[in-house]
């Protein structure tokens, strides 16, 4: 709100990201170059997708406010250049691949 004082424009929402409870989330396990976010409200239901700043992947996040207030829950991945994603947790080797929540578990399970 800037029409308020400096120090008073803003105020703390809530933390993306849980480290506990979503240890796989791609935003812990790849490159973090500032890329292009977008958030997108489909069917009620708001989801969040991050880019890095040369595009080699793909962060799909969902919201579930009840069950996870303000915490972006991993959902999908589209994965590009091999380096940049690596150490993302179950992956297959090489690039070009995609990861799909099935479960709802945010994990990025073996199968």
């Amino acid at each position: 709100d800037l029409s308020k004082p400096a120090g008073q424009d803003w105020k703390y929402v809530g933390f993306l990201s849980n480290r506990f409870k979503y240890p796989d989330d791609p935003v812990f396990h790849t490159d973090q170059y500032p890329g292009l976010p977008i958030a997108r409200k489909l069917k009620g239901r708001t989801f969040l997708y991050l880019t890095d700043m040369y595009a080699d992947h793909l962060k799909i996040y969902r919201f579930d406010a009840q069950h996870d207030g303000e915490t972006a829950i991993p959902s999908g991945f589209i994965a590009g250049r091999e380096r940049a994603v690596a150490k993302v947790p179950n992956a297959p080797p090489g690039g070009d691949w995609i990861w799909r929540d099935a479960n709802g578990d945010g994990r990025f399970n073996v199968d």
